[in-house]
Parts: C-alpha cells; structure tokens; sequence
C-alpha cells in the first residue's frame, strides 16, 4: 500500500507550542509542582543551581529556592550538596531583598528543626469545594439565573434559604367548638364575657408586688413612686477644725513646749507603698500646719509640725516619723488643750493617706 500523503493543513497553535522544548528557566516552577515525580529532577535543576549567581530575574531565583527545598525533603541524598551551594549563594548575594531573605528564612529552618521545616514548607493546598466545571449542570443553571444574589455566595438557589412572604402570611384559622373558624391574633388580648379586658388580676398582682416590696425599701419594679424614699442614717456630724495662720512659734519655745507637755494622743498609720513622704510639709501649710523641722535619720524621715486651734487657741504640737521601708508612720501630739487634739490627729491621718 502506497503512504498516504500529507495532508496540507496548518498545525494548531497548541501542538506547535508543546512540539518546543521548554526553557530551563521555566523548570523550577513545574519542578516544585511535580519534582516528586520525575525521576530526573535533582540533575534537571542542577544547571540551574550552578547558574545562579548569573540569573537575573528575581521570580526565577525564588522558584529556584522553592523548588531546591521542596526535592530536598522528597530526594535529600541527591539534593543535600545542592541545596548547600544554593543557600550559600542567596545568602551570599544581596542584590534581591527577597531573595536574600527567603534564603534566610529556608536555612533558619532547616537548622532548628528539619521535620517541623519540612511540615511548614511541603505543605499543599487542599481544595474543600467542587470546581465550577465539577459542580452538577442543573444546579449550576438555577445559581446562574439567580446572578448577582446571594445565591452565589451560599452556592445554592434562593428557594434553600429564603422563605416567601406567601409562606409566612399563610396561617391556619383556629377553629372554634361551633365549627366555625376564629381569627384572633396570637398577640391579641384575652376579653372577659363583656368584652372589656380584664384587668383585675393585675392590679391584685401589682397591689400584692408593691406591698411585698414596702418593707424591703427596695423599688424593683417602679410601684412605689409615691412612697417616701427611705433616707440613709445621718453620719455624726465632726466639729470642723479651723487653724489659725498667724501662729509663730521658734525653735527655743517649741523646745521647751515639748519638754512641758504630755502626749495627747499618739497612733500608728500604714501608708500606701507609693507615699511621697517629701511632700507631707507643703501639703499641711496649705492648711495652716506649720513645720518647724524635719531630717532623715537613716529609713526614717522625721516631722516637727505645730498649729493653733482658731477657736479654742490651743496650741498644738506633733512629731510625725515615717519608716521609708515598712511605710509605716506614727505620730505623737501635745496639746496646751486637749479639745482640738482628735481634729488635728485627723487631720494628719487624712494628709498622709492622700500623698
């Protein structure tokens, strides 16, 4: 039988495209795709791992490293010099920011911990739905005709999650003893015999509430609005005390006043852990407490304050000592009257508890 002649029809573009060899360049994007399964791929990318300092696009250089790190987890005998030589050139070259620290990155891993590395890098896309040339035809119709709804997004017709207004409205009538059917509202109110609501068992459970609720002072539910409010108990009211600020005093008088009087009252006081204690002598001449010394005697820091009572003109002295480690300060008070000493100790107390 004589050959059959060629036929002259011009080839598809696509068979003229597969008939060319591919470019080595365009390997290490399939190689990190399907390197797993040609039995060539370590010496496939070999060249190219040679020729990296000469490649001079950044996406290659990448791919390159994603693909020498993918085929060494799946072939490491073959690919352990190689990827050696290809980190080490990365590393070593920094004319690509991202290159240099993707290599950065692949070594850091694979130097901490190779199975975590290898999770963390060989990890694949897993695809949870169907593609749309998957999905059932019919279905597909019903979503397309429903385009630009929701029923796109849910990947399903509107009829699966939208209820219509006829469905809802569409309520079965109540029937009735006499056979007759009663349209009354679910939310409509119940009627005693004479049409009228019937509203007194309300007012018996509001009376019974409000007296419940009487003895307790407690208004729960707004039913003793004309009740008297129960006013709180009054605090004991304290005698105010007013210092008078022309009081002078000098080291010599003050000395000897000391000497003379008895202690009036003496107490302890635990400060707070963030007292300034250097401010405690502005703060009382604000008030009339005037400061007639003060010093540091290794963690304690000792006060000498005096002050008159305006009213009784008492005159008061107190010595103030506050421990810097233990935060704590006690205090002595003398008085030429006793009647202002609570106040003016008081006072004190107040002071050093809002340094």
């Amino acid at each position: 039988m004589p050959p059959r002649p060629a036929l002259p029809l011009p080839l598809s573009p696509h068979l003229v495209a597969t008939s060319r060899a591919p470019r080595p360049r365009h390997f290490p994007c399939r190689g990190r795709r399907y390197g797993h399964v040609i039995p060539e791929s370590p010496y496939l990318i070999e060249p190219l791992i040679d020729g990296f300092a000469d490649e001079t696009s950044q996406a290659v250089r990448l791919e390159l490293l994603s693909t020498a790190v993918r085929l060494f987890f799946r072939r490491p005998a073959e690919m352990q010099a190689m990827l050696g030589r290809l980190l080490d050139a990365a590393i070593a070259d920094a004319s690509f920011t991202d290159v240099h620290d993707r290599a950065m990155l692949y070594y850091r891993l694979l130097q901490t911990d190779v199975n975590e590395a290898d999770r963390v890098l060989s990890k694949w896309a897993t695809v949870e739905r169907l593609f749309v040339e998957e999905a059932p035809s019919e279905l597909q119709d019903r979503i397309f005709e429903e385009f630009n709804t929701l029923s796109v997004i849910y990947g399903e017709p509107s009829e699966r999650f939208v209820k219509s207004q006829t469905t809802l409205n569409s309520a079965e009538p109540v029937p009735t003893g006499n056979g007759e059917s009663d349209d009354v509202s679910p939310m409509a109110p119940l009627t005693g015999d004479d049409g009228e609501e019937d509203e007194g068992d309300d007012d018996e459970e509001e009376e019974e509430v409000a007296a419940g609720v009487q003895g307790t002072g407690i208004d729960l539910l707004g039913l003793m609005d004309e009740l008297p409010a129960a006013s709180p108990p009054a605090a004991p009211a304290t005698p105010s005390l007013a210092l008078s600020p022309a009081v002078v005093l000098d080291a010599a008088a003050f000395q000897a006043r000391w000497a003379s009087l008895a202690a009036a009252d003496t107490w302890s006081w635990q400060c707070a852990p963030t007292l300034a204690v250097d401010n405690l002598a502005p703060r009382l001449a604000e008030l009339y407490v005037k400061c007639m010394a003060f010093g540091n005697v290794n963690d304690l820091a000792k006060f000498y304050f005096f002050a008159q009572d305006a009213a009784s003109g008492s005159v008061m002295l107190a010595e103030v000592i506050v421990n810097r480690t233990s935060m704590t300060a006690t205090a002595t008070i003398k008085a030429t009257l006793p009647q202002p000493v609570p106040q003016f100790s008081q006072l004190l107390r107040e002071k050093l508890a809002t340094l």
